[in-house]
């Protein structure tokens, strides 16, 4: 029978963690929606099974978390206007138009996962 895995203290591991004897740091490895293996990282088995939950938590609410981390608001706004097929071209171009005048200089540059109830306050009131 196998030997259930554990941590330097002896603590059990769960399905995909693991901690490194060089420096004790624990992993948790899994696959993403792309079938691309990633790993998350942390110092203590709190932490890891935190952010574990979190991207259980993602996975099952459909979000690309490494995705949703990276991209700006820039880009979200490209995607989202890319999908508006059937919008009349005068309206195209006035979203596009107006978006980049007054939202692409001042927050466009911000990642989505950086911006914060107060960012989108202090926008509306400047």
């Amino acid at each position: 029978m196998a030997k259930a895995r554990k941590d330097l203290k002896g603590r059990a591991l769960w399905k995909g963690e693991c901690q490194r004897a060089s420096d004790k740091r624990y992993v948790y490895t899994y696959t993403d929606t792309y079938g691309k293996r990633r790993s998350v990282y942390a110092g203590d088995l709190a932490e890891l099974r935190k952010k574990e939950q979190e991207l259980m938590k993602d996975q099952f609410d459909g979000i690309d978390s490494v995705k949703a981390r990276n991209i700006t608001l820039n880009k979200m706004f490209e995607h989202y206007i890319a999908t508006k097929y059937d919008l009349r071209p005068n309206t195209f171009h006035t979203y596009k138009y107006l978006y980049g005048h007054y939202v692409g200089d001042v927050l466009g540059k911000k990642k989505l996962a950086g911006l914060r109830y107060a960012d989108m306050v202090h926008f509306y009131f400047i």
